[in-house]
């Protein structure tokens, strides 16, 4: 195998996909701003974790009613078009919680409506954004172009929570909302100077029946399958967003600089691993490192749970962070390599959609057992279950994943 630096630049040599790079990585850096923004709204107006985790309930139910939908449109229509269209709405809906903040509104439904709305228009979105990857590069640079994107996504996560509480503290809710909404304006940039990008051999097709032919096409590829099972058993029960803000409430003094960090926390094992592209490339056996992946996220989890100073905290929240880097970096490197174009927007959509409900959802689980017990409970229970869902998986899928991997050029 050649030497490559770490992280493995190749894929930026691609103009067109650095500038995608580089606007999305602006456009995800006010989203972890904005992100810290309404998290700490809703917990103000509530003071309850249960409350801002039906937030992940409200944004994530739009992605599961319309996932099969959105990803038949993105292999029907021009994908250049719809990302254009997902990331306007994104940024009108950031000047509308902007508005809200700064008239103080503070109305808790119109915040639920505003993550819907983001979700929605998402859902839109990122399916078709998933295709232009495959589009842009070879095969053989899929998975150091996942890596750069997760490095750009964990940068963020560490940088835009720091940000976003020196933000808030110092000119409050609305400076949050407004930096979010102002980066995406880089990323509509990035994409409308691309080229059309219409999808190969789907158009003039009825929308139901291609969403049915693309459901066969998922449910007839176990590897896919057993990844998204390991991905969602993960983030459903160790996902520990809800409980921050009790967390620092409780624990660490509650100013919004301290809450900024342990949302940051996660981020910097997330990037750490991420940049190392190269020695994650070398990864052949997929299903050990997605299960190795499962198993360091529920230890990680019940860290966090007994942690009662903040330097254990953070570093808890760390191997949470690398853990899922890890395994997103697997996944959608081979998620890309083995699928058709003509499919890639519905395959896409489901992956979106694992991605989404399961931070979302575990988000609301995380929360209604923290207001129920404790936060702290919540976290080592979930961390528990994971344990035992990952030998769960591993007893029941393990040797099928290793010999498919091995067949999907993934290997070293």
């Amino acid at each position: 195998m050649s030497r490559y630096h770490l992280p493995d630049t190749r894929p930026l040599r691609n103009r067109a996909f650095s500038w995608l790079w580089l606007g999305n990585a602006i456009s995800v850096l006010g989203g972890y701003i904005g992100l810290l923004a309404i998290t700490l709204q809703i917990y103000r107006l509530t003071g309850s974790p249960l409350a801002v985790g039906l937030g992940g309930l409200f944004g994530g139910l739009p992605a599961v009613i319309l996932f099969l939908f959105s990803g038949s449109l993105a292999d029907r229509v021009d994908r250049r078009r719809l990302v254009l269209l997902g990331s306007s709405g994104q940024l009108l809906i950031c000047a509308a919680l902007t508005l809200q903040s700064a008239v103080h509104l503070d109305a808790l439904w119109l915040l639920y409506a505003a993550l819907s709305g983001q979700s929605l228009f998402g859902a839109i979105n990122s399916p078709a954004r998933k295709t232009f990857a495959p589009r842009l590069l070879p095969k053989d640079e899929l998975q150091a172009a996942a890596a750069l994107q997760l490095a750009s996504t964990r940068l963020a996560s560490l940088v835009g929570p720091l940000l976003g509480g020196a933000l808030v503290a110092a000119w409050g809710l609305q400076a949050g909302y407004a930096a979010d909404g102002l980066s995406y304006l880089p990323a509509i940039l990035a994409v409308a100077l691309l080229p059309a990008m219409e999808p190969a051999g789907n158009r003039g097709r009825r929308n139901l029946e291609m969403a049915l032919e693309g459901l066969r096409y998922i449910l007839k590829d176990r590897l896919l399958l057993s990844l998204w099972a390991a991905d969602l058993s993960m983030t459903l029960l160790t996902n520990p967003a809800a409980l921050l803000p009790a967390l620092d409430a409780t624990r660490f003094g509650g100013s919004p600089e301290i809450l900024g960090a342990l949302m940051a926390a996660m981020a910097v094992g997330g990037l750490s691993l991420s940049l190392l592209s190269e020695l994650l490339g070398r990864v052949s056996r997929v299903g050990f490192g997605v299960l190795a992946s499962c198993g360091i996220a529920g230890l990680a989890a019940m860290l966090l749970g007994l942690a009662t100073r903040i330097w254990l905290a953070t570093t808890a929240l760390a191997l949470l962070g690398a853990a899922d880097t890890a395994l997103v970096i697997l996944r959608t490197a081979l998620v890309q390599a083995r699928t058709d174009d003509r499919y890639l927007g519905r395959v896409g959509a489901a992956d979106y959609l694992v991605g989404t409900i399961g931070p979302k959802f575990g988000d609301l689980r995380a929360g209604a057992m923290g207001s129920l017990i404790s936060p702290a409970g919540s976290l080592l229970l979930g961390g528990v279950a994971a344990l035992s869902a990952t030998l769960a998986l591993g007893m029941g899928t393990r040797l099928r994943w290793e010999e498919q991997a091995s067949s999907s050029g993934m290997e070293a």
